[in-house]
């Protein structure tokens, strides 16, 4: 899979998206409570992207049936939304990805639902400090590309003890590569 370099105005929009992406998924947060059912935030999620001018991009990408990804507890990646309803000391992840003019954004959240216990908490942590980590250190090291970023994610998530499964992609199209 080759990489296409984007051009400036390419990656203005990138920034746009992301950040509407970012300010949908906050939205999400706040809702995803217990009581709710994930069906629920799929249909929000998807309004929001639509009155912000995207399309939602997993929607229909390989028969996916959904905007948004949630993964409940021991769902690992990519859940469906269904009339399951989130319960007090759940996580969630959220994972929604979008089109907007053209190119694509993709982001994801882990939220504890209600009270949750102190691992849940703890893993929520070490995942919020490992984003902020691998952004810190592409923001300084812009040369050295998204590599230096992901290896610096995954020292850090591997001390604690948890596993790695995916990164997050943004790009001309749905999983592209990285390099």
């Amino acid at each position: 899979m080759n990489v296409t370099i984007k051009k400036p105005g390419e990656i203005e929009s990138l920034r746009k998206g992301g950040k509407i992406l970012a300010e949908i998924l906050e939205e999400l947060t706040k809702i995803a409570g217990p009581g709710i059912a994930t069906v629920e935030l799929d249909r929000l999620a998807e309004e929001l992207i639509l009155k912000s001018g995207g399309q939602p991009s997993f929607k229909g990408y390989r028969g996916f049936p959904s905007a948004l990804c949630i993964s409940i507890n021991e769902t690992v990646v990519h859940g469906l939304p269904s009339s399951r309803k989130l319960k007090e000391g759940d996580i969630a992840g959220l994972d929604l990805g979008m089109i907007y003019e053209g190119l694509y954004t993709d982001a994801a959240r882990t939220v504890g639902i209600g009270k949750i216990g102190h691992e849940a908490a703890r893993l929520i942590e070490i995942t919020e400090n490992a984003l902020k980590l691998g952004t810190l250190n592409e923001a300084v090291s812009a040369l050295s590309g998204i590599w230096s970023a992901t290896a610096s994610v995954i020292k850090f998530t591997k001390i604690p003890g948890f596993p790695i499964s995916d990164g997050r992609r943004k790009g001309c199209f749905l999983r592209q590569a990285w390099f």
